[in-house]
């Protein structure tokens, strides 16, 4: 009997590598979504499709993804705002792409005058509909709310400080209230003021900090479909 009971144990440990194989290697590429305004669409760089923070991040993080950038000039999360993000066809494609991970990367745009301080009460309320509409798409979808970037200190009435003290504390709520991931990326921006041309869109190297601040969260969350750098 021991030659037996060996040689099964033998047969149980040559199994465990393959089984951990294939916890590593998902059945199909995880599909990635990003939503936002100008800076997500990559204003600033000087080439919106390989410079884009999303684009960048796309190739940090190899095949297992399937990234999608959905951004669109001027949008704001509020749904009365002057150019809503929900009136725009890239709304309805995202939707469409029922993406298995969403970031959402507004709140910018609402800090003109016209937009936050003219509807404060619809931020969070329009964010969590905003949510549960994709969530509807896709009931396993993971959303992260990302804190917008600074401006230096504003332009085109984009405003830092309206984004520190309104348009963040909005973000983190709805984020708290629908149960949502947070991801900041407005801190690692501070004191680069020289990385954003305009006082609101940032160039390549702060593109690809974004992209590494992303890289950084997903890589604790999702950690058997990371490729090193």
């Amino acid at each position: 009997m021991k030659p037996f009971i060996l040689f099964l144990f033998a047969a149980l440990f040559s199994l465990v590598p393959a089984c951990h194989a294939a916890e590593k290697a998902p059945d199909k590429p995880i599909k990635l979504a990003f939503i936002g305004a100008s800076i997500t669409a990559g204003y600033g760089t000087q080439n919106h499709e390989r410079d884009s923070y999303p684009a960048q991040l796309a190739r940090m993080l190899g095949e297992a993804w399937q990234i999608r950038n959905f951004g669109v000039s001027a949008t704001t999360l509020i749904h009365s705002g002057d150019v809503p993000y929900i009136g725009t066809a890239s709304y309805k494609n995202a939707l469409d792409y029922a993406p298995d991970v969403l970031v959402i990367d507004l709140g910018g745009n609402d800090s003109k005058p016209q937009n936050y301080e003219a509807h404060p009460q619809d931020f969070v309320r329009d964010y969590k509909a905003m949510v549960e509409a994709f969530r509807k798409a896709n009931t396993q979808v993971k959303i992260y709310a990302a804190l917008p970037v600074p401006a230096f200190p504003e332009n085109f009435g984009i405003r830092d400080q309206i984004i520190v003290e309104k348009i963040i504390p909005a973000i983190q709520q709805a984020a708290k209230e629908a149960n949502l991931s947070v991801i900041d990326l407005h801190t690692p921006m501070l004191g680069r003021a020289g990385d954003f041309a305009d006082k609101v869109h940032p160039n390549e190297a702060g593109t690809k900090t974004l992209a590494e601040t992303i890289y950084e969260v997903f890589k604790k969350d999702f950690p058997a479909t990371m490729v090193e750098k």
